[in-house]
């Protein structure tokens, strides 16, 4: 009986925790960028004049300008080698993105992307286009469950794809290359 009781507590629990659970996927929530997410069910008027701040982290980014790090965003139950966890992806303005836990305020992964835009190599720096990530990224959740892409356009103009788990390259590389079909016939 307290074997069943205890199944039936934790199919409760699992059920509160993921109608608790919002990802914020890009900026503003939705392609409308209206910034309400509708799945956020745990603040209310009634509760949040309690909130506190749990963790403070220090995230190693190169401001430029007036620029340094974007608003994160939120992924919920990526699988990681630490088991599943809830994921912030902080992108930062000198080509940085940044894996954090959500629960612990530690990152556990970063990445800098290689860029013409590093002031070492002379490019120019103004207030309004500093070089650098200058949009927030998108993530997409993949076909595998915990396996979500970061899309992020570093400076340089290439689409970056990043393992959200692990902040690994998540593009898909070819074994060989595509076959060539002759086409000299033409129907037009």
């Amino acid at each position: 009986m307290r074997r069943c009781a205890a199944v039936a507590a934790a199919l409760v629990l699992a059920v509160v925790v993921r109608i608790g659970a919002a990802d914020y996927l890009t900026a503003g929530v939705d392609a409308q960028r209206t910034g309400w997410m509708k799945d956020e069910k745990i603040f209310s008027p009634q509760n949040v004049s309690g909130m506190t701040l749990l963790w403070k982290t220090k995230l190693e980014s190169t401001p430029r300008e007036m620029h340094n790090l974007f608003p994160p965003l939120v992924v919920e139950r990526v699988t990681t080698a630490r088991g599943p966890r809830e994921v912030l992806v902080v992108p930062g303005v000198s080509d940085d993105l940044f894996g954090v836990d959500a629960r612990s305020g530690e990152m556990f992964w970063s990445r800098h992307f290689d860029s013409s835009s590093d002031l070492a190599t002379g490019a120019p720096a103004n207030t309004l286009c500093p070089g650098g990530q200058l949009a927030i990224p998108v993530i997409a959740h993949s076909a595998t469950p915990g396996k979500d892409v970061a899309y992020a356009l570093s400076w340089d103009g290439r689409l970056r794809q990043v393992n959200v788990a692990d902040g690994t390259d998540a593009r898909r590389r070819r074994s060989s290359r595509p076959r060539m079909e002759n086409h000299t016939r033409s129907t037009w």
